[in-house]
C-alpha cells in the first residue's frame, strides 16, 4: 500500500517513528565520529611528544653513527603497548636503528622519512624530523596500533544502536497516545461533512471549543458553509431576479418601436409585433421563411455574406444599412444592429431593424440644399478672390506711388530744413532769441516730419519690392562706433552711458546702411526710453550668425504688450507719447529690414527694469 492511501493516524506514527530515526541516527552518528575525531587527534598529539623525545635524544647517536645507543633510545618504548615499531632513520632515509614488540613476522618497512601520518589498515604510521641547527639529520617513525579502538567504536555503535532501539519504542508509545489528540477531532469534523453531504443541510454546524489549528479548521469549516448558504441565497435572488429581468426584456421588446427578430439557420424564429407591422405579413407567416426573401435582390449577396460570417464567428461588420421589402413589394430603407446570440442552445443572430425611410428622405434633401450651397460658396468665393486680387493690386499701386514720390516728398522738406539752417546760423541777419527759438521748432518739427517720411517711404520700397542692395563685409566694431557716436549728444544730455562689447575682427557681410539704420533704431529708441542708467551693445558670431544685443534701463515693457511690437504706427504705452515722440514704424522698419537680409529680431523685456533687444544676421550673404 502507498503511503498517500494510509490513514491519517497511520501516517502520523509513520512520520513520528521517521523522524525520531532521522533524529538518532544522525545523533548517535555525530557523537561516533566525534568520539573518532577526538582519539585520533589525541593519539597524533601523543606520537608526536614521543617522536621529538626521541628524536632528540637520538641526535647524538646520528652524528656519531651509534646504532646501538639509538636502540636504547628505542628500547624506552616498552612502557607503550600499542606502539608495535619504531625506527630511526638517517638523512637518507635508511634505517638506523629499530624497535620491534613480539608480533606477526615477516612484515616489511617501506617508510620514508620526514614529517607524515598515513593509516595503513589497522596501524597509524607516524613520521617526523630529526633537526640539528635546522637542518634534517634523520627521522623518527612510529607504527601505532588502532584496533583496540576499533573495538571501542564497536561497542559505542552496539550501544547507540540499543538506544535506537529503545528511542523508537518509547516514540510508538508517545505516537499512539498522541494519536487520540490529533486525529480523533478530525475524524469529527469527517462525521460533520458526511452529514452534511448526505442531509444537504447547510446549517449544521461543528462547535468551536478549540483554540488550536483544529479550532482553525473548524473555524473555517463553518465559515466555509456559511459562504455556501449565502450563495445559495443570492444564487435564489439571481434566478429571481433573472426571471423578472427575462419577463422586463420581453416586454421591452413587444413593445420596442424597432423591428426585432431571431434568424437561426438562415430563417426567422422571432418577431416582435414592430416587426410584423413594418413588414405587413402576420408573424405566422413570417416565423420558418428565410430571411432573405424579405429583402430587395441587390442586397442579399451582402446580407447573406454578413449572417455566414457572424456565425462561423468571422469579424464582420454588425451595424449596417440595407433595404428590405413589405407583404406589397414596398421597399423600406433600414438600420441594422446584428449579433451573435445562444438561442435554445444554438447560435443565433439578433437583429434589430429601425425604419429610416424619413431620414433617407431628410439627407436627400440635405444633400440637395448642400449642392445648392456649394454653388453659391464657390460663386461667393470667386467673388472674394477677384475682389481681393483688385485689393492687391490697389496696394500694389499705393506702395508704387510713394517709392516714387520720394523725391517731390523730401525736397521741399529739405529746402525748409536747409533755408532754417541758414537763418540760425545768423547768415542772413541777427535773429533775436524769440525768432532762434521759433525757427528751432520749425526745424525740429521738420526733422520729425522727415523721419516719418523716410520710414514711410522706406516701408513702402520694402512692401513693393523695389529694395535694392549694395552688400559688403561690414567691421561691426566700426559700425557699432559710429552709431553711438551719433546718438552720443543725445545719451550725454540725459545722463546716460553708452557703452558697447564687440570683438575687432568681427565681420559681417549685408547692406551697411540698413543694418547701421536697424542699429541706429535700436539704440535711438534705447535712448529715448531711458532716463538714467546706461545703454550697452554687444555683438558675437554664434554659429554661422552674427548676434547684435542693445540693452538699457529704461521704462520697459508690459508682458502683454510686448505682442504689439513690430506693428505699424503702434506706440505700446499710448499715454506716454507727449513724453516720448514717435510714429510706431521704427520697430516695423526694423523687421522689414531684417527679413530682407536674411535675419530675424526678438525682444526681452522687464516692466520697470528696461529692455534687450536682439537681431541676427547671416555672417556670409546668402542671395534669395
Amino acid at each position: 500500500m502507498k503511503f498517500r492511501d494510509l490513514s491519517i493516524k497511520s501516517k502520523l506514527i509513520v512520520l513520528q517513528l521517521a523522524v525520531v530515526l532521522i533524529v538518532l541516527l544522525l545523533f548517535s552518528a555525530f557523537l561516533i565520529v566525534q568520539d573518532a575525531r577526538v582519539h585520533r587527534k589525541a593519539v597524533s598529539v601523543k606520537l608526536a611528544s614521543m617522536a621529538n623525545l626521541l628524536g632528540y635524544n637520538c641526535v647524538s647517536a646520528l652524528n656519531f653513527l651509534d646504532p646501538a645507543d639509538a636502540a636504547n633510545t628505542l628500547a624506552s618504548l616498552e612502557g607503550e603497548p600499542l606502539v608495535t615499531h619504531a625506527w630511526i632513520l638517517d638523512a637518507e632515509g635508511r634505517v638506523f636503528a629499530e624497535h620491534r614488540k613480539p608480533g606477526p613476522e615477516g612484515e616489511r618497512f617501506d617508510a620514508g622519512g620526514g614529517d607524515y601520518e598515513v593509516k595503513r589498515g589497522r596501524f597509524l604510521v607516524f613520521s617526523r624530523s630529526i633537526r640539528q641547527d635546522g637542518e634534517a639529520i634523520g627521522s623518527v617513525v612510529l607504527r601505532y596500533d588502532l584496533g583496540p579502538y576499533r573495538r571501542l567504536l564497536v561497542r559505542k555503535g552496539l550501544l547507540a544502536l540499543a538506544a535506537l532501539a529503545g528511542g523508537m519504542v518509547v516514540a510508538l508509545g508517545l505516537a499512539l497516545l498522541t494519536h487520540r489528540a490529533l486525529t480523533a477531532p478530525l475524524f469529527r469534523l469527517v462525521g460533520t461533512i458526511e452529514r452534511v453531504t448526505e442531509t444537504k443541510d447547510l446549517s449544521i454546524r461543528i462547535a468551536e471549543d478549540r483554540r488550536d489549528e483544529l479550532g482553525v479548521l473548524y473555524l473555517g469549516f463553518n465559515q466555509m458553509l456559511d459562504e455556501i448558504y449565502r450563495r445559495e441565497q443570492e444564487r435564489d435572488e439571481a434566478v429571481a431576479a433573472l426571471r423578472e429581468s427575462e419577463e422586463k426584456y420581453r416586454t421591452l421588446v413587444e413593445r420596442a418601436e424597432d423591428g426585432i427578430v431571431i434568424i437561426q439557420d438562415g430563417r426567422f424564429v422571432y418577431a416582435n409585433p414592430a416587426l410584423v407591422a413594418m413588414s405587413g405579413h402576420t408573424r405566422e407567416e413570417l416565423i420558418g421563411t428565410l430571411f432573405i426573401q424579405h429583402v430587395m435582390a441587390e442586397e442579399v449577396p451582402k446580407l447573406r455574406r454578413y449572417y455566414q460570417d457572424r456565425m462561423t464567428g468571422v469579424p464582420t461588420a454588425s451595424m449596417y444599412e440595407t433595404v428590405f421589402r413589405t407583404r406589397e413589394a414596398r421597399p423600406i430603407h433600414a438600420e441594422v444592429n446584428a449579433a451573435l446570440i445562444p438561442f435554445r442552445g444554438r447560435p443565433a443572430d439578433l437583429v434589430i431593424i429601425r425604419n429610416i425611410n424619413e431620414r433617407k428622405k431628410a439627407e436627400e434633401e440635405i444633400r440637395r440644399l448642400n449642392e445648392s450651397l456649394e454653388r453659391r460658396v464657390l460663386e461667393r468665393t470667386r467673388e472674394l478672390a477677384e475682389a481681393n486680387a483688385r485689393l492687391i493690386e490697389l496696394d500694389r499701386m499705393k506702395s508704387m506711388f510713394l517709392a516714387s514720390m520720394s523725391h517731390e516728398l523730401r525736397t521741399p522738406l529739405n529746402s525748409i530744413l536747409g533755408f532754417t539752417g541758414l537763418l540760425l546760423m545768423g547768415l542772413s541777419g541777427e535773429l533775436n532769441a524769440e525768432q532762434s527759438k521759433q525757427l528751432a521748432m520749425v526745424q525740429s518739427s521738420a526733422n520729425h516730419l522727415l523721419n516719418l517720411i523716410n520710414d514711410i517711404l522706406d516701408i513702402s520700397k520694402i512692401e513693393s519690392g523695389r529694395v535694392d542692395l549694395s552688400i559688403e563685409s561690414i567691421p561691426v566694431a566700426e559700425l557699432v562706433e559710429e552709431v553711438l557716436g551719433t546718438v552720443g549728444p543725445l545719451a550725454k544730455a540725459k545722463g546716460l552711458v553708452l557703452s558697447a562689447a564687440v570683438p575687432p575682427d568681427l565681420k559681417v557681410q549685408s547692406d551697411r546702411r540698413r543694418v547701421k539704420q536697424v542699429l541706429m533704431n535700436l539704440v535711438g529708441n534705447a535712448v529715448k526710453f531711458s532716463d538714467g542708467g546706461a545703454v550697452r551693445v554687444e555683438a558675437g558670431a554664434l554659429g554661422d550668425s552674427l548676434t547684435v544685443s542693445v540693452s538699457d534701463r529704461g521704462i520697459g515693457i508690459r508682458l502683454e504688450d510686448q505682442a504689439k511690437l513690430f506693428h505699424p504706427f503702434q506706440q505700446i504705452d499710448m499715454s506716454s507719447t507727449k513724453a516720448y515722440e514717435g510714429t510706431g514704424l521704427g520697430l516695423y522698419l526694423c523687421r522689414k529690414i531684417l527679413g530682407i537680409l536674411g535675419g530675424g529680431i526678438a525682444v526681452r523685456s522687464e516692466y520697470g527694469h528696461g529692455s534687450m533687444f536682439t537681431f541676427t544676421l547671416p555672417l556670409a550673404w546668402k542671395d534669395k
